[in-house]
């Protein structure tokens, strides 16, 4: 991921420890609604739903393209994705820093260990 959006949203992806043994992966930005709906996207979407909609979204093939998780909702243009909730609070980054982020966390993910294992 470049240093430049790592410094600009604060980023630090870590391993955590749940009960001292079990490992998560836990994202930290200085965007708590982006820290959120990373935290809730695996691999697997990030690949076969997300991205693809990203890229349509900077291919202009579509506008305003919707996602989102269980807390935050994502709305994908070709210059913006608006990160919100429910409550009012809302974040706007580039569509291309938000894809190279999620791209990033992806990486992370798929390194050892995996969600779950026991140390």
């Amino acid at each position: 991921m470049n240093v430049e959006i790592v410094k600009k949203y604060k980023i630090n992806f870590q391993n955590k420890l749940i009960f001292g043994r079990e490992v998560d992966k836990t994202p930290y930005t200085g965007l708590d609604l982006l820290s959120m709906f990373l935290y809730e996207c695996k691999p697997i979407r990030i690949e076969e739903s997300l991205l693809p909609k990203i890229n349509e979204a900077l291919n202009g093939i579509n506008s305003d393209i919707e996602d989102g998780t269980e807390l935050v909702d994502l709305i994908i243009n070709k210059d913006t994705v608006v990160l919100s909730m429910d409550n009012g609070e809302e974040n706007t980054i580039p569509t291309l820093e938000f894809k190279e982020i999620v791209e990033g966390w992806r990486a992370f993910l798929l390194l050892p260990p995996s969600i779950g294992t026991i140390l």
